[in-house]
């Protein structure tokens, strides 16, 4: 099954740049990803959305459509645990609405998930929501002049690090939330953050 995904600013496909009530993000164009997706042994659709939004839809075309787990996925630890790691870029930490810390994680093992890579559009200021869902949305960011291709692992990878760095709100012992902007040394950047979804 195939999976790639690539990302098509709005005013090129004649409609509105953001699907949804998606909150700006200040500074920067929000873009929908468009993922070229294998719903059936040949079938290849275009679908459009976050990881979860694309797989619902792939799911209405081929009910028996299921996300083939990455070669090297890893089966993820039920339980919550911060590490210590070195800072890999600058962070910006609860500049934003915070979204749950768990609902987060699971949105960073679902792009874990997805193996290959994704490009996003010339920026600089250019994002694509990648992952929401339980009002917890992971977005990726280009501040290059020129399209950017990034592994999943690594845009995963820079979501879950605002996780491990950026200080948590607790708010009873099942619910710490967290939100923030993770800036990559080649010009890149991944903001979590609540979104209505």
């Amino acid at each position: 099954m195939r999976i790639s995904s690539l990302v098509i600013a709005g005013s090129i496909l004649g409609r509105s740049a953001s699907a949804g009530e998606v909150e700006p993000i200040p500074g920067y164009e929000i873009v929908p990803m468009s993922w070229e997706i294998e719903i059936s042994p040949g079938q290849i659709a275009v679908l459009n959305g976050t990881i979860q939004e694309v797989v619902a839809q792939a799911t209405t075309i081929n009910p028996e459509f299921v996300l083939p787990p990455a070669p090297e996925a890893e089966t993820p630890s039920p339980v919550i645990k911060r590490r210590s790691i070195p800072r890999r870029g600058v962070q910006f930490c609860n500049e934003f609405r915070q979204a749950n810390v768990g609902t987060i994680r699971d949105g960073v093992d679902y792009l874990h998930r997805l193996g290959g890579q994704a490009t996003l559009a010339p920026g600089p200021g250019r994002c694509s929501r990648v992952s929401c869902s339980y009002d917890a949305a992971i977005y990726w960011c280009n501040d290059n002049t020129v399209s950017k291709t990034v592994t999943w692992d690594g845009i995963a990878n820079s979501a879950g690090h605002i996780t491990e760095v950026c200080p948590w709100t607790t708010v009873n012992q099942w619910n710490d939330f967290v939100s923030g902007q993770n800036f990559e040394r080649t010009s890149w950047n991944t903001i979590v953050r609540w979104d209505d979804c």
